[in-house]
């Protein structure tokens, strides 16, 4: 079926109206998401592609527990059958409030205020929290290079690179660490801003139960760098906002090199693993390619700390 008629299937199960018109959102590599206009309102439509029904459904109990700490993020609607993630004929989908917003500029406003929304996040407790492992950990990774020599679309010369930089990495990565309530995605095009306001950090598909300095670092690679090289002043800024709701340990921040190298090197494991090791994909390629020159940059120049 054609997109309209799949949205206007899906929001059937919702009490919304009827549809008037939708519009692709592009960004993002995991799910499509439609910005819809009905007789009752705006809403995002999110029809997932990789998550399974079980994370979806802990991502809605997530979200009450946000909503108990007035965390700016989207809220999904329930559907007629008071559900949060609707199943009807094949087709699996979650709406959610539509929150006017753009897609931030980098500087030192967003940094300073997506770097107190983290530290906000971070102070959530965790009792009510399903729990939820990181995607991007070391047993997959290195599930990864092993099927590196049966992929079908072979770039030893990525390949190789990546494997080299993980094993370099992969000794500090089993350090005893804060741990807790994390987001692990939070980039430009998951964040909503009205010019330099925060308005909303959205896809909380990726959420688990890890290190804060996992968070700290993917969230650094996502605002302090520009044409993929690392900003130290908004490093600096980043750290000091942060640190002022939630102190750093030393151990977190002897370790804040590495975890923003295990970060990069983290999405590009996504990429590689989702969308190019069996077929060839030039965009995902550029994507790998930069992340591991990333991490190369950060290897071999000391950061601010």
């Amino acid at each position: 079926m054609d997109n309209q008629e799949k949205i206007a299937k899906a929001i059937g199960e919702y009490n919304v109206g009827k549809l008037i018109r939708f519009e692709h959102i592009p960004q993002g590599y995991a799910n499509d998401n439609f910005k819809i206009i009905t007789t009752k309102g705006k809403y995002l439509l999110r029809f997932p592609n990789q998550q399974t029904i079980e994370n979806q459904e802990k991502e809605c109990q997530l979200m009450q527990v946000l909503k108990k700490y007035d965390f700016p993020t989207a809220y999904p609607i329930p559907d007629r059958n008071g559900h949060c993630v609707s199943h009807t004929d094949e087709i699996t989908c979650i709406l959610y409030d539509f929150i006017e917003g753009n897609e931030p500029k980098i500087n030192p406003a967003s940094v300073d205020q997506i770097a107190l929304a983290l530290s906000h996040l971070h102070k959530i407790p965790i009792e009510s929290v399903p729990f939820k492992t990181n995607y991007i950990n070391p047993h997959s990774v290195e599930n990864l290079i092993t099927g590196f020599s049966l992929a079908r679309n072979p770039r030893p010369e990525i390949f190789d690179h990546f494997q080299d930089n993980y094993f370099r990495l992969k000794p500090f990565l089993h350090e005893f660490l804060p741990s807790g309530l994390i987001h692990s995605d939070i980039f430009p095009d998951n964040t909503l801003f009205v010019g330099n306001q925060l308005k909303a950090i959205i896809d909380f598909e990726e959420f688990c139960i890890d290190h804060f300095l996992f968070d700290i670092g993917m969230t650094i690679n996502g605002f302090c760098f520009r044409d993929n090289q690392l900003d130290n002043n908004l490093l600096q800024l980043f750290i000091r906002t942060y640190a002022a709701k939630r102190k750093l340990i030393k151990e977190e921040m002897e370790l804040l090199p590495v975890y923003i190298q295990w970060t990069a090197l983290g999405m590009a494991f996504w990429h590689l693993k989702n969308h190019l090791i069996d077929a060839k994909n030039p965009r995902q390629e550029r994507r790998v390619l930069e992340l591991l020159e990333r991490v190369e940059h950060i290897n071999q120049n000391p950061i601010y700390q």
